[in-house]
């Protein structure tokens, strides 16, 4: 055999084949070909995961502070950062969805800000809650910035309200300015 062909075995038939096969010869079977595109794009995910994972795990062990760093997310121990100037409940085309607007009341820049719904029926017993980022990301100082919660209706659902925290991070504190209106 010649020594420059490189083999390796077809999963289906374990007869050897030729590395950059990408259907075995004998079983017609089909091989998965690691070309370079798809191994920069796996590096690229992986890569991607853990500068995620290592900027989560930051943010979620930092404690309450005062700092004046503009893209922290740091919490400031001397009251809310947000302010929920409005939001709304509606139920159309088999979705219920929270909507409203939310204000920067910090000194700092907000990264990755999310929006949590929940849910509840009559009795207020707790249905469901689905999260989203707000749509600004960072929201800076004295921004307001709309937010969009949605999740698939259930009959059930007749009443709402609105939490905030960070993408990967604790929760963070906000004034309630807003009349909650639910739409039916």
């Amino acid at each position: 055999m010649n020594e420059n062909i490189k083999i390796k075995k077809c999963p289906h038939c374990i007869k050897e084949v030729d590395v950059e096969a990408s259907r075995c010869p004998h079983c017609q079977g089909k091989i998965f070909v690691w070309t370079r595109g798809r191994k920069i794009l796996a590096g690229f995910i992986i890569f991607t995961v853990f500068i995620l994972v290592i900027s989560g795990s930051s943010n979620s062990n930092k404690t309450p502070t005062t700092s004046s760093n503009t893209t922290s997310n740091t919490v400031t121990a001397t009251g809310p950062q947000l302010e929920l100037l409005s939001y709304n409940c509606d139920k159309e085309y088999g979705y219920f969805t929270i909507s409203g607007q939310v204000k920067n009341i910090s000194g700092n820049s907000l990264k990755n800000v999310t929006a949590v719904g929940s849910t509840y029926a009559k009795d207020k017993t707790f249905i469901n809650s689905e999260s989203t980022l707000i749509e600004y990301n960072p929201i800076l100082p004295n921004q307001t910035s709309p937010f969009k919660v949605m999740m698939t209706e259930n009959p059930q659902m007749s009443k709402c309200n609105v939490d905030f925290k960070y993408l990967i991070g604790g929760s963070i504190e906000f004034k309630d300015s807003s009349n909650v209106v639910t739409k039916k």
